[in-house]
Formats: structure tokens, C-alpha cells, sequence
């Protein structure tokens, strides 16, 4: 069975979710949150299992960084001006 490939995937997804993207259009960013763990998963699939192995740990480590930084005063600014340009999009 291919776990890796899936872990990669959920990793990835999870880190798209933890992950502000403030100046980034909500189509495109809909897009890039969905298209680019998929792609990783088509490549560790057909690859080595070290290299899902590798991204999978990267993206661990990834994740760790980004909810540190979400917790500093700048991640808490980056979030509010994401969810003030969502608020004036949809008004």
C-alpha cells in the first residue's frame, strides 16, 4: 500500500491551511491549495519512497515553523489583513 504518497498529500493540505497567502487571488490560491499537493502526490507515487519520506518530514518540519510564526505578532497582522481582503471580496 502507498502511504507515504498519502501522508504527503494530507501534509501538504494541512500546511496549505496554516499557510497565509495575503496577496494571493482567491481562485489562484483555491487552485494552488489543491493542484500542488495533488501533483506531489502523483510524483512520490512514482517515486522512490525516500523522496516521499523526505517531503513528508520537510513538510513536518514546515508545519512546526508556521504555527510558531502564526503565534508572533507579525503571523496574527498577515492573518488579519487575509481575512479583511476575504471580508471586502465578498461584500
Amino acid at each position: 500500500m502507498h502511504i507515504l504518497p498519502i501522508l504527503t498529500v494530507a501534509t501538504m493540505l494541512l500546511m496549505t491551511r496554516l499557510t497565509p497567502q495575503v496577496g494571493m487571488d482567491p481562485t489562484q490560491r483555491m487552485m494552488m491549495n489543491i493542484m500542488s499537493p495533488i501533483m506531489f502526490g502523483v510524483f512520490t507515487w512514482a517515486a522512490a519512497s525516500g523522496l516521499a519520506l523526505y517531503w513528508t518530514v520537510g513538510q513536518h518540519y514546515r508545519r512546526a515553523a508556521a504555527v510558531r510564526m502564526n503565534r508572533t505578532h507579525l503571523g496574527k497582522e498577515l492573518r488579519e489583513m487575509q481575512e479583511k481582503r476575504a471580508r471586502k471580496k465578498n461584500k
